[in-house]
């Protein structure tokens, strides 16, 4: 069914029964202990979606959307340009893809492992975060911050520069593809050849890299 609580600082508690509900106008939604699958049918604005227990899945509207978004194994973006902060660890079981628009993702203050699509702007933690964007990414700000860091990708055996361009990587670790991979500051690029898929360490003057 569809909720809609209309004007006003809204916040809905949903049931433990597992609710499958599209929501309107809710500034903060609250889960049940059950799996709950909600879609979002009108824009967020600094919204705190925490969906508690269960496996649930949370897709957002077409619309520029700002959130921070907890407990949510499933989120899925929309069309706009999604801003959205998590609220609970990234894990190997959550799955995020904001789908089209320039979207900014930022982790929580946690260890974070996990895969992530369309993804434009990706910021990290204090925590030792390992991500895996498992789309092509071809340009984009990424900075993982504090912590030893790894940034990994699934996209075929294509080496980096294929899928990663004018990227600002701040990483301690880069898992690379096949073929020569490129990194470096925009005045000089450090190269490396790859046989086969590889863990390069990046030099202690490289924590601010530029993908090439």
């Amino acid at each position: 069914g569809l909720v809609d609580l209309g004007a006003g600082k809204d916040t809905l508690t949903l049931s433990d029964a597992g609710d499958i509900v599209s929501v309107a106008n809710v500034e903060t939604l609250i889960g049940g202990s059950q799996a709950d699958t909600v879609t979002i049918t009108t824009a967020l604005s600094q919204a705190s979606i925490d969906l508690a227990a269960g496996s649930d899945s949370l897709t957002l509207g077409n619309f520029s959307n700002t959130a921070t978004v907890s407990n949510t194994e499933s989120l899925l973006g929309g069309t706009g340009a999604d801003a959205i902060t998590l609220g609970t660890a990234l894990t190997t079981g959550t799955t995020i893809d904001l789908g089209a628009g320039a979207n900014t993702l930022t982790l929580g203050e946690f260890t974070n492992t996990g895969s992530v699509a369309n993804v434009d702007t990706l910021i990290g933690s204090t925590g030792a975060d390992t991500i895996t964007f498992s789309d092509a990414v071809s340009a984009g700000s990424i900075n993982l911050a504090a912590g030893a860091d790894k940034l990994r990708r699934t996209v075929g055996p294509q080496p980096l520069k294929e899928t990663v361009a004018d990227a600002r990587v701040n990483v301690d670790c880069l898992d690379v593809g096949i073929g020569e991979n490129h990194w470096g500051r925009p005045a000089s690029t450090a190269t490396y050849r790859a046989t086969e898929r590889d863990e390069v360490a990046l030099r202690g003057d490289l924590d601010s890299a530029l993908l090439a």
